[in-house]
C-alpha cells in the first residue's frame, strides 16, 4: 500500500522479485495496509520454490512473505505426496503444507486415500 498515491494494488511493467518470487510484466499485485504484499495475480505459469502455479489464478502472502494459497498448474509432488493440478494448496504462516487434493491413490502411515481426496497437515507436518 503506497500511502502517498493509496495505491493499494498495481499492475507490473515489467518482470519483478518480490517476496523472492520473479512475478512476470503485467501480473497483478496488491498490498495489505501495512505495506507488505498480499497477493497476485499471475499472468503466465509461475515457478515459486520449485513448484509451478497456474496462469490467470492468485498467488497469496502472510505478512512473512510466505504462500498461503495457490493453484497448481500441474501434478506437483511435495513431500512425497502427489497433489492433483488445478486444485488449491494450501500453507501455514511458517511455510509447511496444510494440504491439499491427491492427484492419485496414495498410502500414508498405512492408509490408502483415494484420488481425489483433499487431505489436511497440522503445522508440525502431522496427518489429521
Amino acid at each position: 500500500f503506497n500511502q502517498k498515491t493509496k495505491c493499494w494494488y498495481a499492475k507490473l511493467k515489467d518482470n519483478e522479485m518480490i517476496n523472492g518470487i520473479t512475478l512476470h510484466k503485467h501480473s497483478f499485485i496488491s498490498w495489505d495496509p501495512i505495506g507488505k504484499i498480499s497477493n497476485a495475480i499471475l499472468v503466465q505459469d509461475t515457478n515459486i520454490n520449485g513448484v509451478l502455479f497456474k496462469e490467470d489464478t492468485g498467488v497469496w502472502f502472510n505478512i512473512n512473505g510466505n504462500i498461503t494459497k495457490c493453484i497448481l498448474s500441474q501434478d506437483t509432488s511435495i513431500n512425497g505426496i502427489v497433489f492433483k493440478k488445478d486444485t488449491w494448496l494450501n500453507f501455514y504462516e511458517n511455510g509447511n503444507l496444510e494440504g491439499g487434493r491427491l492427484a492419485q491413490d496414495t498410502s500414508i502411515n498405512g492408509i490408502t486415500y483415494k484420488s481425489g481426496t483433499t487431505i489436511t497437515f497440522n503445522e508440525d507436518g502431522e496427518l489429521l
